[in-house]
């Protein structure tokens, strides 16, 4: 690492591989002190830059100083310039130590971030090691997959999300679904008045409907009913009748989901000491297996039904229905 001036046009800023602009949200900042501060101490808040294997020169911290001395016509201005071999984890790290308070402080964000170094060329295995348990995410492919899908969303809906506070693993809950019917979901915002968990509630309802008439989100966006909740004017009205709308739509598939499960069950030809049972209302995602034995000589031939075939393509079977 060098210290050194660089021309302010040499320097790659929306272009930068570490502009992490689109994946965290930040809150707008008065510039009046920073800019008095450049002013008057140039040589006390040089930039962090990188350079590239072709010699690019990649801001990495500064972007609100390089922006505050483009518009007062700075041509030159001090950085600390990082050399082409210097990991690119220690240049994520830089730019997460900057701008920690405001990265940890949404699962929008945590996650955003997440795909903003995944986007930086870094190493996807220090990813997953190191940065999901430092943003305090869970270290799997699966996360990895969830930061991605979220950053393919619209910006509304993503700047939702972080303007609500989200957690991670509410997210993680909500982005299980169908980006189209995030989408769709989304576009309805406006209308209504909704908790993470409302809003979870909703989707689940509105996909259960989509599955259970086979018919997408096109289709699902022309159903008439809809349409007339959300030519309301009151965000919590609207928001009340589309739930009872879609408990309305539920009430058969719940009554045909739980007929499909219970087949199932029966097919497995589980002996009485093993128990396999779910919650009816399909709104905890989950089986529970109990196992009552009560004499010795009856372990071996019970626990022997776990590893059939028939029983384990069952137990799979009812968690894909919930």
């Amino acid at each position: 690492m060098k210290r050194c001036s660089l021309k302010i046009s040499e320097i790659l800023v929306s272009d930068s591989l570490f502009n992490y602009q689109g994946y965290v949200f930040k809150e707008k900042r008065p510039d009046d002190c920073l800019k008095k501060l450049l002013m008057q101490y140039p040589e006390a808040l040089p930039l962090v830059v990188y350079t590239d294997q072709t010699g690019r020169y990649h801001l990495v911290d500064g972007f609100r100083r390089i922006a505050l001395l483009s518009e007062e016509k700075q041509e030159v201005i001090n950085a600390l310039v990082f050399p082409a071999d210097t990991p690119g984890e220690d240049m994520i790290l830089v730019r997460a130590d900057q701008d920690w308070v405001e990265i940890a402080s949404t699962g929008a964000n945590r996650l955003g971030f997440l795909a903003f170094a995944i986007r930086a060329t870094v190493d996807r295995e220090w990813v997953l090691k190191r940065l999901c348990r430092w943003l305090s995410l869970r270290p799997s492919e699966e996360t990895l997959q969830m930061a991605e899908k979220l950053t393919t969303l619209s910006m509304k809906l993503r700047e939702f999300f972080h303007q609500k506070s989200y957690s991670a693993k509410q997210l993680e809950n909500i982005l299980r679904y169908p980006s189209d019917l995030l989408e769709l979901l989304g576009g309805w915002l406006e209308s209504l008045q909704v908790t993470a968990s409302i809003l979870e509630e909703l989707l689940e309802g509105l996909h259960d409907h989509m599955r259970a008439m086979d018919m997408n989100v096109s289709e699902l966006k022309r159903q008439p009913e809809i349409g007339e909740i959300l030519k309301g004017k009151n965000p919590h009205e609207n928001t009340r009748r589309l739930r009872e709308l879609l408990n309305s739509w539920r009430r058969p598939i719940l009554t045909e989901k739980n007929q499909r499960i219970q087949s199932m069950v029966d097919r497995a030809g589980l002996p009485p000491e093993i128990r396999l049972s779910w919650d009816r209302s399909l709104e905890n995602h989950q089986v529970n297996i109990s196992v009552n034995i009560k004499r010795a000589e009856d372990v071996e031939r019970v626990l022997e039904h776990f590893n059939k075939q028939k029983v384990l393509d069952c137990i799979k079977g009812v968690l894909k229905e919930l």
